[in-house]
């Protein structure tokens, strides 16, 4: 029985064999490897806090927002977060225009049509 090999052990040696092949995130990682995608962050994460892994990379998600970390193998400084595309302010902006038109939008539906 000695020479079993633990289904955990290798599970992560498979997801480091991924890692060395390229840079993915989290999700890609988890397609790749068939382990489910909490256990990847997890994974990702205790081997950033050990100072194996490091984030090489952000990728935008569906609402253009940069939370995708993309981890690559090594004992390397973290890729800066780019900046947000909007200031706070131009956010602001945009969000009350917005309001705006839907007000204006509401108005014209409960007017009474023209004769």
């Amino acid at each position: 029985m000695p020479n079993q090999v633990k289904v955990n052990a290798l599970s992560f040696a498979h997801l480091v064999k991924e890692m060395l092949a390229g840079e993915y995130t989290c999700e890609e990682l988890a397609e790749r490897t068939g382990l489910h995608y909490v256990t990847v962050l997890r994974y990702t994460r205790e081997m950033h806090k050990a100072g194996s892994a490091y984030i090489c990379a952000w990728r935008m998600n569906d609402k253009k927002r940069y939370v995708l970390k993309v981890y690559g193998v090594g004992n390397r400084d973290d890729v800066r977060k780019p900046r947000a595309a909007l200031t706070p302010a131009q956010r602001t902006q945009k969000y009350r225009a917005k309001l705006k038109r839907r007000k204006e939008y509401e108005q014209r539906q409960h007017q009474p049509p023209a004769l």
